[in-house]
């Protein structure tokens, strides 16, 4: 686990004050991981990836704790509007994008 926040924290550049939140985000990514692909372990060639999809988690943790959404769908200028999309609360959504790299990881259970 230290191994991860080392790498992370070197990789992002995070303060004292998020470090929590990091670890947070790299335990429920490792536990997100493990429970998808139905493995014990996280094998060297997920390391890479773990990182990545707790970076994800970590930003999108800062984002909704600070109530700022990235995601506007429409600008109007005329009266000045903008239209944010919905910011789904789900670790699932955050992740979709990976489930192609975990696939190869992923074990059947019966």
């Amino acid at each position: 686990m230290d191994e991860y926040i080392a790498v992370f924290a070197d990789m992002y550049g995070i303060s004292e004050d998020d470090r929590g939140k990091a670890e947070r985000c790299i335990e429920s990514t490792i536990e997100y991981i493990k429970n998808y692909c139905h493995i014990d372990g996280i094998p060297d060639d997920l390391k890479h990836t773990v990182i990545l999809m707790a970076a994800d988690l970590f930003r999108y943790d800062i984002s909704a704790s600070s109530g700022r959404y990235d995601n506007v769908t429409s600008i109007k200028e005329g009266d000045v509007t903008v239209s944010y999309g919905s910011n789904s609360s789900s670790m699932s959504s955050v992740f979709k994008d990976y489930k192609a790299r975990l696939a190869r990881f992923r074990k059947l259970v019966w």
